[in-house]
């Protein structure tokens, strides 16, 4: 802006211009004073900083001092060597970590919440869902790795469709499901995490071993139908193999019957002919 107002000066009077320049090199020297005033202000802070972060350093590396020969001295300074002085920087570290602690334990309630209300509307059945939410509690709060695992087992083949629901794997790695696990059992270990390859073709063999367990299954259920098949229609067999003989049994018997009856009819005409001839005779004698 000043370079501005002395350009348009220039157009006007030289006496108006040289008490400017005057008036802007009384400013500028006001300026220079200023910041040569606030320079040695921040030189200043600058050696209180550095002499409240001595002190400072002093306090924490004062847990172990250097101590003198006097036995006194000694007795008194062991006892306070590995307790830190209290100070502002403990006192706020101390409330971040209550700070963080709070937050960190409020959002896991509220990924927990809202978890469950994803598993309410799942088509699962109740007993699943309740498993679900008890596993999805243990695994946020990152408790009792064994526990969790079983609980996962039971509920694998159900929730097999719902893996890739966004919500819950932003909360669960079933990825690296059993590394996180092995990892809360003995955090020393040394885990693989897998890379997306490696995932990809363990849920490919891992699909076709169920496929493969699928098929034999299939295979076995096929195997006892036929099974069933066979023996149904042995039984029919033989069934119909009964009734035929019977029928055939009831027809022997009655031809038999018939001839039978015949034979005796015919034996009553004989007897009957023959009693006829001879009263016949006997007529004639007479």
């Amino acid at each position: 802006m000043k370079i501005k107002m002395k350009m348009n000066m220039k157009e006007e009077d030289d006496d108006e211009k040289e008490d400017e320049e005057e008036e802007d090199e009384d400013e500028e020297n006001d300026d220079e004073e200023d910041n040569d005033k606030e320079d040695e202000d921040d030189e200043d802070n600058d050696d209180e900083e550095v002499n409240e972060d001595e002190e400072n350093e002093e306090q924490y590396c004062e847990l172990i001092p250097i101590l003198p020969n006097s036995s006194e001295d000694t007795l008194k300074k062991s006892k306070n060597m590995n307790i830190p002085k209290h100070n502002a920087n403990s006192e706020y570290l101390l409330d971040k970590n209550l700070y963080d602690l709070k937050t960190f334990k409020n959002l896991n309630a509220a990924k927990k919440n809202y978890a469950d209300s994803i598993i309410d509307n799942m088509d699962l059945t109740e007993n699943v869902k309740n498993i679900f939410k008890e596993f999805l509690y243990y695994y946020i709060n990152k408790k009792d790795p064994n526990y969790q695992l079983k609980l996962y087992k039971q509920i694998e083949p159900d929730i097999e469709k719902y893996k890739k629901n966004h919500v819950i794997c932003s909360i669960i790695d079933f990825r690296n499901l059993n590394s996180d696990l092995q990892y809360l059992r003995n955090p020393k270990g040394d885990f693989h995490v897998l890379s997306n390859e490696e995932y990809e073709n363990r849920e490919k063999k891992k699909k076709e071993k169920q496929q493969k367990k699928k098929d034999k299954l299939q295979k076995k259920i096929k195997k006892e139908q036929d099974k069933i098949k066979k023996e149904r229609i042995k039984e029919l067999e033989k069934q119909e193999k009964m009734k035929y003989e019977k029928q055939e049994q009831e027809k022997v018997y009655l031809e038999k019957k018939e001839l039978q009856e015949k034979h005796e009819q015919s034996q009553k005409q004989k007897e009957k002919e023959i009693k006829d001839r001879r009263n016949k005779l006997l007529s004639l004698r007479h």
